[in-house]
């Protein structure tokens, strides 16, 4: 196989690598922990919680929406994504 076609398998799930080269069309937007806080004033619960588990792990929201309450292990301080 050639670089960037190599198969990775997680599981049952097979993963391709990026190309490399690849690159973003636009820089993505970023706050600022000031403006992340503005925004939080505004954001009410269950939405929230949910915007600070996003940013402190740095999730994506399908990552996001798809964590389960089992998905949090407060005994070792671990969540399995």
């Amino acid at each position: 196989m050639c670089l960037g076609q190599e198969e990775h398998t997680s599981g049952s799930a097979a993963m391709e690598r990026t190309p490399p080269g690849s690159k973003r069309m636009r820089e993505p937007t970023t706050l600022t922990v000031e403006q992340f806080h503005k925004v939080l004033e505004f954001v009410k619960e269950p939405f929230r919680i949910m915007c600070i588990v996003a940013i402190c792990l740095g999730l994506r929201a399908s990552e996001l929406v798809g964590l389960q309450w089992n998905d949090f292990d407060s005994e070792n301080l671990n969540v399995d994504l």
